[in-house]
């Protein structure tokens, strides 16, 4: 049976650098027979969590029905998660926190469709030192350990700035390459 692939991407500026890994990795993957279906958080309305805490107290997955709800089915679909996004002050832009924030509860009341998948960080930047990563790398794993997801690898991509600053650089065959080792 060929894995499914639940691509999620963070940038708010649409066909930049992370786009760019993104489909680079999802060229990959399907050359590796998966089938890969992608949801683009800067084109969903997500509200962030308010902390009412009633997905706590009333067993529900969160008070709010917004677009977060037609992620959720396609989360349960995927045996693998990628994200996909530019650094920005060196963690997630707010278009993809918002994600990990109603992930939370999510998990905790669907504990086994959220557990055992594994996990793709595609990271890009315009800072040329790699250490720029860290924190957002180091949430990333944390987030795999809580989740019982298995990292199964992380491309950092630096030196891009501008759309298209990517292209012709190692990042994207990396990306690529990572998607057909582990599809």
């Amino acid at each position: 049976m060929a894995k499914k692939v639940l691509i999620v991407t963070g940038s708010p500026r649409r066909g930049g650098n992370s786009d760019s890994m993104a489909a680079a990795f999802k060229l990959g993957v399907e050359k590796a027979g998966a089938e890969v279906q992608q949801v683009d958080m800067a084109e969903l309305n997500v509200k962030g969590c308010n902390v009412c805490d009633k997905c706590w107290t009333n067993n529900m997955v969160c008070v709010f029905q917004d677009d977060m709800q037609k992620v959720y089915p396609l989360l349960e679909w995927a045996d693998m998660l990628v994200f996909a996004f530019p650094i920005y002050y060196f963690t997630y832009p707010a278009q993809l926190k918002v994600f990990f924030d109603r992930l939370y509860p999510y998990a905790f009341q669907n504990q086994e469709k959220a557990e055992n998948k594994e996990a793709v960080l595609l990271v890009c930047g315009e800072i040329d030192d790699p250490s720029v990563f860290d924190g957002v790398i180091s949430t990333y794993r944390i987030t795999c350990s809580y989740m019982k997801w298995n990292d199964s690898g992380v491309v950092c991509a630096t030196g891009v700035n501008h759309i298209g600053d990517i292209q012709g650089t190692q990042w994207l065959e990396k990306a690529q390459d990572l998607g057909e080792a582990v599809g």
